[in-house]
């Protein structure tokens, strides 16, 4: 299915630091490697992002999580309200695995970033990649990251720990000076998720540290 969509890099008259609608999509990984008590801190970092978002009509998010398998989380018209993202988010169970990340990808592109699931024309959309490895298949998921890439999907990479590949992920991410992130370990502070979404000029609510954004873009 080809969908017509705005760019990511679009300007509005309606706000001044960027688009005011946003479909968000978290691509997030399930692998064995990650551990129960991360997957935990994956959500909590989810939940911290979501929370900054301005829920009423101008952002919306869906989530799919994958290993060998890939399990929509839910879609981009489940929730209105943002304690119901929350729950949900919090309601998504680990299942370990291997690291399928091309399917991940394939799935939000195919099967979430459509009309009838709640994508919308007039909003820019953005898949953010959660990931602490390097995929089973590097050569499918770069091409499967590329269809979205040519399908005006900007896709943001956070990449976890030491075991990344940084290749892999400058190919996933739309435009690795601006797409790509590398955190340390799952732990981040609060300040870190205002970062991320000031840089997107994704509706938010007010970022209480008034720092620069460009000392976030490759390291978080």
């Amino acid at each position: 299915m080809i969908v017509d969509r705005p760019s990511t890099l679009m300007t509005s008259d309606c706000c001044k630091c960027g688009f005011a609608l946003a479909d968000v999509i978290f691509v997030i990984d399930q692998s064995e490697s990650i551990s129960e008590d991360n997957f935990k801190k994956i959500k909590n970092f989810m939940k911290k992002l979501s929370g900054q978002m301005d829920h009423r009509g101008t952002t919306r998010i869906g989530s799919v999580s994958y290993n060998h398998f890939t399990f929509i989380n839910f879609h981009l018209d489940a929730f209105t309200q943002a304690n119901e993202i929350l729950k949900a988010i919090d309601d998504i169970p680990y299942r370990r695995g291997s690291t399928n990340t091309a399917a991940g990808i394939k799935v939000a592109h195919d099967e979430m970033f459509i009309p009838s699931k709640g994508d919308r024309a007039d909003a820019p959309d953005i898949m953010i990649v959660m990931t602490d490895g390097q995929s089973d298949d590097p050569v499918n998921t770069a091409n499967q990251a590329k269809i979205a890439h040519n399908d005006n999907i900007r896709t943001v990479v956070i990449g976890i720990g030491e075991a990344v590949n940084i290749t892999e992920l400058q190919l996933i991410s739309s435009n690795p000076a601006e797409d790509l992130f590398l955190a340390k370990n799952f732990d981040c502070s609060s300040r870190r998720y205002h970062r991320i979404y000031l840089y997107y000029h994704v509706p938010r609510s007010p970022d209480p540290t008034n720092e620069p954004v460009s000392v976030w873009r490759q390291s978080i």
